[in-house]
């Protein structure tokens, strides 16, 4: 960044001064050397500029448009590399952006994207998203009414955070197309970047029932769910997919107590609303020894027995006897004590 006495020696050297228009209209005459430094070479915005030299921005801006100096593409933000890592943070800001936000190109002018949301936790989370992949990033808000694809409409406050940068959009808009369809990127190859996208795309789209025995990703399409499926398969993860007539919403679910334990130890969400109810899954099922040993000393006794002597599920029973390679015997033995 540029230092006063930089500034200060740069202005002397053009016979310019550092003072209000007011005390000092006929020698405040900005050259364009001096704005082509300051906005290209140093990177400072217009604002910036007219503190300098104690004016408003509007008359930064005209002299700009007078000495015709070519504006930066994003036209608010300092210009930052990008730095493509096949890591999790990059498949986390490609999941949000693809399940819950938008990419945009208005004419003129650079492409930008970002999400959309209420939930203030959501907005916080993709931008400290955006932030450690090195792009700054702008909030806004406005009360709108939203219309759903299920056909159901809401009005309420929407929370817009943008990254402004060509490159990225250039980068993602093949794989976001319209009418809520959109393709998992193919630069996406390692396995920390897919873990990321669908710890992205489960907080954008997610949910979690209040037991925590569903996990649930809706869309309206159902190309979209099979796409996740088949990732969450590379990790073991079986799951399956409804559609639904009534509101012509697709759902992929998870339900299998295996199949939950595994997404909540390897994948997860970062919404603490929603990893608070995953965490009942590891909870109810989190064995001890002591257990283990009861399990292995009455292997004869029915699955819905032990159960309900431990306090667990049939299902959590099976999978426990899988893990410890416990056979089920056909019935008691003749020689076990009463």
């Amino acid at each position: 960044m540029v230092t006063t006495s930089e500034v200060e020696s740069l202005l002397t050297e053009h016979n310019l001064l550092l003072s209000s228009p007011v005390q000092n209209r006929e020698r405040f005459l900005p050259t364009k050397e001096v704005l082509e430094k300051l906005y290209w070479t140093e990177s400072l915005n217009q604002s910036q500029i007219a503190r300098l030299f104690g004016c408003n921005q509007v008359t930064i801006s005209n002299y700009m448009k007078k000495y015709r100096i070519k504006r930066r593409s994003d036209g608010r933000f300092k210009a930052r590399e990008f730095n493509f890592v096949n890591c999790k943070e990059l498949g986390y800001f490609c999941g949000l952006v693809l399940g819950d936000g938008f990419i945009c190109k208005p004419r003129k002018s650079s492409g930008f994207l970002g999400v959309g949301s209420t939930k203030q936790e959501l907005i916080d989370l993709f931008c400290n998203s955006a932030k450690k992949l090195g792009f700054n990033v702008s909030i806004s808000h406005r009360i709108q009414k939203r219309k759903f694809p299920c056909g159901t409409t809401k009005t309420d406050t929407q929370l817009n955070a943008r990254v402004y940068s060509e490159v990225v959009y250039q980068l993602l808009r093949p794989f976001k197309k319209s009418d809520y369809f959109w393709d998992i990127p193919s630069f996406l190859i390692s396995q920390e970047a897919k873990i990321g996208f669908l710890q992205g795309i489960f907080d954008a789209e997610g949910s979690v029932a209040k037991d925590g025995l569903t996990i649930i990703l809706s869309s309206k399409h159902r190309e979209n769910l099979e796409q996740v499926s088949k990732i969450l398969r590379e990790f073991g993860i079986n799951s399956k997919i409804y559609t639904s007539a009534k509101c012509e919403m697709s759902f992929l679910k998870i339900s299998r107590v295996d199949n939950r334990i595994l997404f909540a130890r390897l994948i997860g969400f970062r919404l603490e609303r929603k990893q608070s109810r995953i965490r009942l899954t590891l909870k109810r099922y989190k064995w001890i020894e002591k257990d283990e040993e009861f399990l292995r000393g009455n292997r004869y006794l029915p699955d819905k027995v032990l159960a309900r002597q431990l306090g667990r599920t049939i299902p959590s029973i099976r999978i426990k006897r899988r893990q410890l390679g416990i056979k089920k015997c056909g019935g008691r033995p003749k020689n076990a004590k009463n």
